[in-house]
């Protein structure tokens, strides 16, 4: 068997095998019949036969431990999957043949309705769910190969230049995200057909309302109707909300890419003056400032002024008169109290301490002050302010009354 007749015999049965390579199906003889029936109706030869063919092609053969099921040779697999793939991106115009087909379907159901016959509501009904399991699988399919994209553009294993991810992006964009939106969103042409078949099966659910197994067809062909406006719905506004802020982005970049390399060929072409010039136009200097400038007569003389010094003594920290003067500003805590004991009991000792030190400071009376109280000597306070004049300060206190 030669490749061109096995890729042939694929492309005549490849809805089925479509369906094989994607959930990697293994099949026996009666699933394939079934399979068959449903992908290939229009087949006469038969399933034993079918498989025969496939097997002599290289396209099936038998699982691993067993002699009765059949799986797809892997790199048929692998090669079926790349061309679903491929197609998944195809034009939206898969889709309207679909829905087109879908509304034929319906037209069909309606005279079943009305001719009040039970087997070809039945049998109609059949043939609308498979074009609306169709539907289902393009949406998901379409929703797989974009995010698929997305997510290699923004792992950057694509292996494309920045003009390429943008070209791609855009028309995937252009050609399948925007002519998708007028056909899915609500209001559009799905949301139109399947509305007049959700109203041929509410009529249909009247009609044969006592019928034993219409009704029951009618309600699943309903539900899956509303199962694929929801899921269809879903799976582009993912698929938008993926593929519009990617868009954007790489349009940016895009953009942005092919100005910085117009400049860097004219810069390559006319060298460096075309963008000195685009400078000085464009990006004018107002005026220079130096800074961190100097003449290398000032380096000089900074130079010769070190060589020339001299290091010096260092002054001390404390001088003998600075030392005496503090020891006679300091009133000793042993002379003090040795005072205040001789002198008991005193009536107003703050005004004691400036009579008893006149040579000493302020601060050194009021750090005595402070000593007096922080002590174990028995004091008390008057209930009258009284005030005492030091120099050009005047204080106003309650007199301490130091007792025997």
């Amino acid at each position: 068997m030669t490749p061109a007749k096995s890729l042939t015999v694929a492309a005549s049965f490849w809805p089925l095998l479509e369906l094989m390579a994607d959930k990697q199906l293994v099949v026996t003889i009666h699933e394939l019949r079934d399979l068959l029936e449903k992908y290939v109706p229009k087949e006469e030869r038969s399933a034993q036969a079918i498989l025969g063919l496939f097997e002599e092609c290289g396209i099936l053969e038998k699982a691993p431990g067993s002699d009765s099921e059949w799986e797809l040779v892997h790199a048929f697999g692998d090669f079926f999957r790349h061309l679903s793939n491929r197609q998944r991106l195809a034009s939206p115009g898969i889709l309207i043949s679909i829905l087109e087909d879908i509304s034929y379907q319906t037209e069909e159901l309606q005279k079943a309705i009305e001719a009040n016959s039970s087997d070809l509501v039945i049998a109609r009904c059949k043939s609308v769910r498979d074009r609306l399991d169709e539907v289902r699988h393009v949406s998901e399919s379409r929703h797989a190969a974009v995010i698929h994209e997305v997510m290699k553009i923004k792992a950057r294993t694509d292996k494309r230049s920045v003009h390429e991810r943008y070209d791609f992006i855009s028309d995937m964009y252009l050609h399948h995200i925007e002519p998708l939106r007028s056909i899915i969103n609500p209001g559009g042409e799905m949301d139109k057909r399947l509305n007049v078949l959700l109203l041929v099966i509410k009529k249909g659910l009247s009609d044969f309302s006592n019928d034993p197994i219409a009704p029951e067809t009618l309600t699943r062909l309903s539900s899956a109707v509303i199962r694929l406006e929801k899921e269809a719905l879903a799976h582009f506004s993912a698929a938008f909300k993926e593929v519009l802020p990617l868009y954007n982005q790489l349009r940016h970049d895009a953009q942005l890419a092919r100005a910085v390399s117009k400049q860097l060929d004219a810069v390559s072409r006319a060298g460096c003056g075309t963008l000195v010039k685009l400078l000085q136009d464009q990006m004018p200097i107002a005026r220079w400032r130096a800074e961190s400038l100097f003449a290398s007569g000032t380096m000089e003389d900074y130079l010769s002024s070190v060589s020339e010094y001299i290091q010096s003594a260092p002054e001390p920290l404390v001088t003998s008169s600075t030392s005496s003067t503090s020891a006679d500003r300091y009133i000793d805590p042993f002379e003090l109290l040795d005072r205040v004991n001789e002198s008991k009991p005193i009536g107003d000792a703050l005004r004691w301490l400036f009579e008893a030190f006149p040579d000493k400071t302020e601060h050194s009376v009021l750090a005595a002050f402070q000593e007096i109280l922080q002590n174990d000597i028995q004091y008390s306070f008057e209930s009258e302010m009284t005030s005492h004049v030091v120099g050009s300060a005047t204080y106003h206190y309650f007199p301490v009354r130091i007792e025997v």
